[in-house]
């Protein structure tokens, strides 16, 4: 499953606390790194396995 940055951006506003993602998940950097930083803007932690 590749995530996209619209659901990132959707559930972020939504919800709280710490986001668990596999790594597998984003189809490259650029999407990782937007992602940390959409969630760390809304002050939400993620976590990688």
């Amino acid at each position: 499953m590749n995530i996209k940055l619209e659901d990132i951006e959707e559930f972020a506003n939504e919800s709280v606390g710490t986001y668990l993602f596999a790594d597998r998940c984003f189809s490259d950097d650029n999407l990782l790194i937007n992602t940390q930083e959409i969630l760390k803007s809304k002050n939400k932690e993620m976590r990688l396995f």
